[in-house]
């Protein structure tokens, strides 16, 4: 192929847009490539830094991670990491609103996002006993990246306000988010589910 990717690597992401063509990607830069899946634009972008900068693909599921971890090495792509992580953040459900919290705690029970100090408050006084698991998008790393970009994700999100927080939380001051993606922007048919 004309960027020197395997054709089979071109030939899966058929189908998608490329976010990377809708800004200018900074030599020497980072790049976070959130729901990379397997890794296709982690590999145009880690050409596109160089041997300086740095590309983070994250992903919701360790098979498309371990996928993009090969097809990274087939490229000879370096200056790539990847972090197992949902690309929704949620705030914490308790913490009083001017001084929101990141949530790191999910309640499987109560289906709630909260932090480390509202968990054990919440769940307290007469409450049966919730689990928590890790909220893992805090894994996702803040105030690194100059572009941050994602293909064909964003319209999967259940909550897409949380995944533009982490989106923007992942993003330097003046760095820029690129998305490529599904947008409907007609009403929906009376009685459907859908949302414009």
């Amino acid at each position: 192929t004309s960027l020197g990717l395997p054709e089979d690597l071109c030939e899966a992401a058929s189908g998608g847009g490329c976010p990377l063509l809708l800004t200018s990607i900074p030599l020497g830069g980072t790049v976070v490539d959130l729901a990379c899946g397997a890794g296709h634009d982690v590999a145009i972008a880690s050409r596109m830094v160089g041997p300086q900068g740095r590309v983070v693909g994250v992903d919701m599921t360790a098979a498309m991670l371990e996928r993009a971890r090969a097809n990274a090495a087939r490229c000879g792509a370096g200056n790539t990491e990847f972090v197992l992580a949902q690309m929704e953040s949620h705030l914490c459900l308790s913490c009083d609103d001017s001084a929101a919290t990141m949530a790191n705690v999910y309640c499987s029970d109560c289906k709630e996002h909260f932090c480390d100090d509202c968990f054990p408050e919440f769940h307290q006084g007469g409450r049966k006993r919730h689990t928590a698991k890790p909220n893992t998008a805090t894994k996702i790393p803040e105030g690194i990246a100059d572009v941050v970009v994602s293909n064909g994700a964003f319209n999967l999100c259940h909550d897409k306000a949380a995944a533009f927080r982490t989106a923007f939380r992942a993003l330097k001051p003046g760095g820029v988010l690129a998305l490529s993606d599904v947008v409907r922007d007609e009403p929906a048919p009376e009685g459907s589910s859908i949302k414009a």
